[in-house]
């Protein structure tokens, strides 16, 4: 049986989002959830998952990953370089 804490989904709210511009457009930055990746009892980390979507879309184009507890802290221009650096999510099948 193990005993590490299974992956938590974290429910949209207003505290698990955020808006801000990159040029033309307003991005919306959502955490989608927290888990702990490594190995042995002092090898893991606590990392959150945000997906990005532009104003005006319901589908995420991109995901990041980040320290777990940083996202409420991050400023808009830190917001605009995970953005740049996330990997574009593949389309919804139909």
């Amino acid at each position: 049986m193990s005993t590490e804490p299974a992956a938590r989904v974290i429910p949209p709210d207003d505290r698990a989002a955020r808006e801000f511009t990159v040029g033309e457009h307003r991005w919306i930055a959502r955490l989608v959830g927290e888990a702990l990746g490594g190995t042995g009892a002092i090898g893991t980390a606590r990392f959150a998952v945000l997906h990005f979507v532009r104003e005006g879309e319901r589908v995420p184009r991109f995901a990041a990953l980040l320290p777990a507890g940083r996202f409420a802290h991050l400023y808009d221009s830190e917001l605009a370089e995970l953005l740049a650096a996330a990997r574009p999510l593949p389309p919804p099948e139909s």
